[in-house]
């Protein structure tokens, strides 16, 4: 881990056996138990976000997603969006993946780690109820993944979204087409004195 320090502060993935960091169009893949160097895996495009499962990488760039296989370092083209995409969560099952207009569609990492599936499917896909913006990364919603729920805010909000997409079994819900949000509020403005929508 001492090559570490000289790495730019990112954001970073890991498992408990690797540490992975996006840097512009490069992931760097270093080994948590040993000396290893750093290794680099080479993208066409610059990274906008990194989850992880096990022995697999899911890499966001602007337009399409890829899984990285940690095993061969080989990397695969999952799909492919007309908008923009922003970010990226992920739990055991599933992979959340938002867009520049607060469109968010799930899929399995089954699908995503299937080296016989080319393009993936989402499995389910919801129209975010928080106001876009097209001005700033920080204006994008947050997303983040648990065992039953997908949680989903805006910088400065006074609301949580959350979906109950998980059975406490860690299965998906039968009838995601069914599934409504549920809206926390917190006072009666955001913190930065605007109202949500």
């Amino acid at each position: 881990l001492e090559d570490v320090k000289y790495l730019p502060k990112r954001d970073f993935c890991t498992d408990g056996i690797y540490f992975i960091f996006g840097m512009q169009q490069d992931i760097c893949i270093c080994e948590v138990s040993c000396d290893a160097n750093i290794r680099k895996v080479s993208m066409e495009n610059n990274i906008v976000n990194l989850t992880m499962k096990d022995q697999n990488v899911l890499i966001l760039q602007d337009f399409k997603f890829s899984v990285l296989d940690l095993d061969t370092d080989k990397i695969c083209l999952k799909g492919e969006n007309s908008v923009q995409l922003i970010s990226a969560s992920s739990n055991a099952q599933v992979v959340s993946i938002l867009d520049a207009q607060n469109f968010l569609k799930l899929y399995t990492w089954t699908d995503l780690t299937n080296p016989n599936l080319p393009t993936c499917l989402p499995i389910k896909c919801l129209s975010l109820p928080i106001a876009s913006s097209l001005y700033s990364l920080y204006t994008y919603p947050m997303i983040c993944l648990n065992q039953t729920t997908l949680f989903a805010t805006k910088a400065g909000s006074n609301r949580i979204i959350s979906y109950q997409i998980w059975r406490a079994n860690h299965s998906l819900s039968e009838d995601l087409a069914e599934v409504e949000p549920d809206i926390l509020e917190f006072g009666d403005a955001d913190v930065y004195g605007e109202k949500e929508l």
